[in-house]
């Protein structure tokens, strides 16, 4: 997005406009930060900030009280809707579908909404959970400013327009490049959603009572291994001697081995938890999950992940590849296994990808090649670093690649993408290719591209590419140009788009293109699987840009607070 290299003062100063919303003043964030075109801030977004200011200071004698409401109050649920005045409002304008069918999916939509601004609330003010019988509307307000801290983001940095008016407020994208933008990110959310469900349509194989089987605890231990190639790109049964001899990785399987066992319990066997017997039958006793319960339980209520009870162990949540990887973080810090990072990293990055390109459905189709350091440019002002050039030999295109693996998982959109920034790894990648990009443009690569026999290798034929295991920069494309993948995506994208579907009701089928994708441009990949595939006949994906025509609104202050197709 057009905010990712904005650079780490401004950033740090809207990681607390989403952290702690009540500590941040947009005025002094505007006279401080100048705009990256030169331009001076709009009456309209200077009068918006002004009024987040109002609301902000209204807000400052109830913070006391904050607490004890947060405490009192549940989360919303549907079934507990009638008669009830929500703080927001979602509409559907310019829809093809009648009211009756988006009736219930819209009240889904606020549901949600209000309680992923809950999530917001409970983390900036340090409360646990919420335990109180009912959602307690004294919170509305709350959450109306909350949303509106979300809005104000987009609006700052440029992403969102303002209209600002006596009786409303009106925010809109601002231009078809931050419409094209939050398409990316939908589509990339959307990708990862479907990727999710499949590897858990795989438990299909294993029906209900397939605990009996002799073989089940073989079948389990084989999914586990799906599940953490998923969740943290270890492939299965490549992992060198001084990788897995780490705690760590033992307790990387241990997880995704319950997750698989927890999953089969409530989707397969009907059951809410997976007993104690089972398990002991896959090699996880009681205190392991003692120990493992010391870590879920420090955080926050929507991560926590698992439940362990009298008889067994629960999965909360359905989403679960940021928990875990939070997880085994902070039992990587407490066994003070400082060589996970460090050990890990350098086999995805110079390793695992490269000799994944030797496998025989890849070997006739890419060649991979040694990387550019920047001793090779011997350029005082350029430091390029491209870990592989991968050549597409039927497209004669060359990928100079940088790769980077992050332990941590981080969060959902927004606040997820700032915090990954700001940590300066995926931003570090991203200048490395850049300088590249520049070495390659001032012809600095030309010798040393011919003598290693890359003579084909020119500026109009080389695509610069980050390959990351962080799903929030899949299908991304950088302000800079820089293009980044998730490397569970990009994988099948240079297998032609391999996708494999059907596993509930009959054997997985796989298709994929037969030719190659253009991998450099991932607004016409996002087009061609709309349209093409397996994808665009199921799972829904012809609705997905009809985000562009949400609109959320909410009363805040004396105005009506209107936001169309932010994706809020």
């Amino acid at each position: 997005m057009n905010w990712y290299e904005l650079g780490n003062g401004p950033l740090r100063a809207l990681k607390v406009l989403l952290d702690s919303p009540l500590n941040f003043d947009p005025v002094e964030y505007i006279s401080r930060t100048p705009d990256r075109e030169g331009k001076e801030a709009s009456p309209d977004l200077l009068n918006f900030a002004h009024f987040y200011n109002d609301i902000r200071k209204e807000l400052f004698p109830k913070v006391s009280g904050i607490h004890r409401l947060l405490m009192n109050s549940s989360k919303l649920s549907l079934d507990k809707l009638a008669g009830r005045v929500l703080p927001l409002k979602y509409e559907l304008i310019n829809s093809t579908h009648s009211t009756k069918d988006i009736y219930t999916p819209l009240l889904v939509k606020c549901c949600d909404s209000v309680n992923m601004q809950i999530d917001r609330l409970l983390e900036s003010f340090k409360v646990s959970s919420c335990t109180g019988n009912e959602y307690n509307n004294d919170l509305d307000e709350l959450v109306s400013f909350y949303l509106l801290s979300e809005i104000l983001f987009f609006a700052l940095v440029g992403m969102a327009c303002v209209e600002f008016k006596e009786e409303y407020i009106f925010v809109k994208p601002s231009s078809k490049e931050s419409v094209n933008q939050l398409h990316r990110k939908w589509f990339a959310n959307y990708w990862e959603e479907m990727s999710s469900m499949s590897t858990i349509a795989y438990l299909d194989a294993l029906p209900k009572g397939s605990n009996e089987h002799k073989s089940f605890k073989e079948v389990i231990l084989l999914f586990g291994q799906g599940f953490r190639d998923k969740i943290f790109t270890f492939p299965a049964n490549e992992l060198p001697s001084r990788l897995n001899r780490l705690e760590s990785i033992k307790w990387v399987n241990k997880i995704c081995n319950l997750v698989a066992l927890c999953m089969w319990c409530k989707i397969k066997n009907e059951m809410d938890y997976a007993p104690f017997y089972l398990l002991e039958s896959i090699g996880i006793n009681r205190s392991d999950m003692q120990y493992l319960n010391e870590f879920v339980e420090k955080l926050p209520q929507p991560d926590r992940i698992f439940s362990v009870k009298a008889q067994g162990v629960t999965l909360n949540v359905a989403s679960i590849t940021n928990q875990l990887r939070i997880i085994l973080n902070d039992i990587a810090n407490a066994i003070s296994e400082n060589k996970l990072n460090e050990l890990v990293g350098d086999f995805f990055e110079k390793e695992y990808i490269s000799t994944y390109f030797l496998r025989d459905e890849l070997a006739n189709n890419y060649r991979v090649h040694k990387g550019i350091m920047a001793h090779d440019v011997k350029d005082e002002k350029l430091k390029p670093d491209v870990d592989l050039i991968i050549e597409d030999l039927r497209r004669n295109v060359f990928y100079f690649v940088q790769v980077k693996y992050l332990r941590i998982g981080g969060s959902a959109y927004i606040l997820g993408d700032l915090n990954h920034i700001v940590s300066g790894k995926l931003s570090k990648g991203v200048g490395q290719l850049v300088d590249a990009k520049l070495a390659m443009e001032s012809r600095k690569l030309e010798e040393i591209l011919k003598k290693r026999g890359l003579e084909k290798c020119r500026n109009e034929n080389s695509v610069f590419l980050l390959i990351h295991n962080i799903s929030n920069f899949d299908f991304c494309v950088w302000p800079s140009g820089i293009v980044s993948y998730e490397w569970n995506s990009i994988r099948n994208l240079f297998k032609d788009g391999e996708v494999t579907f059907g596993h509930s009701k009959s054997e997985p089928n796989s298709w994929n293109h037969s030719q190659p994708l253009p991998i450099e441009k991932p607004d016409d990949l996002i087009e061609f699987f709309m349209k093409n595939g397996p994808m665009s006949q199921i799972g829904n994906i012809g609705t997905l840009f009809e985000t562009d025509n949400l609109v959320v609104s909410t009363r805040i202050g004396n105005k009506e607070l209107s936001c169309h197709g932010m994706g809020l």
